[in-house]
This record gives structure tokens, C-alpha cells and sequence, in this order.
């Protein structure tokens, strides 16, 4: 709508400081969680692009915990999360339409069973961040 046309407009112009800040969340978690045992944390750069950590997405790499057990834990500690997207071809409605079929893609099937989401809002304070990685040390430095 024209409408949000317009609010997308505004907000393209605060474009850059959006980036940086996002860039800042990432790097003050990643400060926070560097050694985190059982975490895989995501790159800051590779050899083609930044990441800008439109969201800050960690692994599960460690067979004492599942994602669901680990989300549950930190739910627990006031903690919200979110899955990883799951993998097309794993969603029902691409099965349903006949897409996929007898396809087997092992990394997006790991990342979707694997994967979590934790906050990482423009409004998220470092105060916040602290506490979201205090709760992750707190579950898997045992």
C-alpha cells in the first residue's frame, strides 16, 4: 500500500545506522560467547560479504542438548528464541505441490534441526544481551 511504501521509504534512509548497530549486537555477542562450549556461533565476514546480523542465529553442537531442550531452558530463564527457518523442501506445503520429491539436502536439514534464534532487535539493550548470554554460559558451561 501506499502507505507502507512510505514507511519503507523512511526507514531506507536510516539504512546504514540500522546496519551498524545490528553490527554492534553482533559483535558485542559474539564477545560474550566466544568459547561457549557446545555453540557454534555465526561468521563475522567470509571471503564474499559482512555479515550484518540482521539476526543472531547459533548452532547446537553438542549431543547433550537439543534445540528444543535448550530453547525450553532459556524460555525458562526469560529467554525468547526462535527456530531456524525450516528447510523447503522438509515444508509441507512444497510436499503437498509434488516439489522435492526424493530430494535430500543434509545441510539445511541440520541447520533446521539445529539452529536457534535469540533476540537481536534494534531495541535489544546490552543489558539484555548480557543477560541472554549469561543464560546461555549458565546452560551449557556444566
Amino acid at each position: 500500500t501506499s502507505l507502507q511504501a512510505s514507511l519503507g521509504l523512511a526507514q531506507l534512509s536510516r539504512l546504514q545506522e540500522f546496519v551498524e548497530k545490528k553490527r554492534q549486537m553482533g559483535g558485542r555477542y559474539n564477545k560474550a560467547l566466544s568459547g561457549l562450549p557446545g555453540v557454534k556461533l555465526p561468521q563475522e565476514r567470509n571471503n564474499v560479504s559482512e555479515n550484518i546480523y540482521w539476526v543472531y542465529g547459533l548452532l547446537i553442537d553438542d549431543p547433550r542438548f537439543t534445540v528444543r531442550e535448550v530453547t525450553k531452558k532459556l524460555g525458562d530463564l526469560g529467554v525468547g528464541t526462535r527456530p531456524f527457518f525450516w528447510p523447503m523442501h522438509k515444508q509441507p506445503v512444497f510436499k503437498k505441490l509434488g516439489l522435492f520429491v526424493g530430494e535430500d539436502y543434509p545441510v539445511a536439514t541440520y541447520l533446521g534441526h539445529n539452529g536457534f534464534y535469540v533476540p537481536s532487535g534494534l531495541g535489544l539493550t546490552e543489558a539484555e544481551q548480557v543477560h541472554v548470554s549469561g543464560a546461555l554460559w549458565s546452560i551449557f558451561d556444566v
